[in-house]
């Protein structure tokens, strides 16, 4: 075999290979986006259940934490130094905030307006976001900028959000 020919069997294989990483990781991508659907009828039942959203987000993210230690023994990771924590930017620890938000809402919302809308109302915004962080490549992120493909997806989401939640569509 000529050396041309290895290296283009190379290149194919590895081309092969990360197509097929990427193929796994969005199949769990949309295997987690399933469960965050499951995740957000629960919840709703929760808050009604115990007739209040806040008390619900608390009782979810007390079994999402104990489910982190638990998987944090199993693995052997370990918790991150103190001194560490000391060195991180403040903001970064929003993002448990954010969090937080995000179950409220999808309390509050889902018995009103379905789990349907309520997660491609959030998609919607997490991609527009999402684009702004990419273009700039905001908070150290690498930069992707926003394409006109790009900005076309965000736009067939709005289309999909119109459809689900437009009068007559419970």
């Amino acid at each position: 075999m000529q050396p041309e020919s290895i290296m283009i069997c190379s290149a194919t294989l590895e081309y092969r290979r990360l197509a097929m990483n990427k193929l796994l990781i969005l199949t769990l991508a949309i295997i987690a986006g399933g469960l965050t659907a499951i995740q957000g009828a629960f919840n709703a039942n929760l808050g009604k259940l115990l007739n209040h959203p806040l008390q619900a987000t608390l009782i979810s993210f007390f079994v999402g934490t104990f489910g982190t230690l638990c998987a944090i023994v199993l693995l052997r990771a370990g918790l991150p130094p103190l001194a560490r924590l000391t060195t991180i930017p403040p903001y970064l620890f929003l993002g448990g905030l954010f969090g937080a938000l995000f179950i409220t809402a999808s309390i509050l919302f889902i018995p009103k307006i379905g789990v349907a809308s309520m997660l491609v109302a959030a998609l919607l915004g997490q991609m527009l976001v999402s684009l702004v962080l990419d273009h700039y490549g905001l908070f150290g992120l690498p930069v992707h900028p926003a394409s006109a493909l790009r900005v076309a997806g965000v736009g067939l989401v709005m289309l999909g959000l119109y459809l689900l939640s437009r009068p007559g569509i419970s």
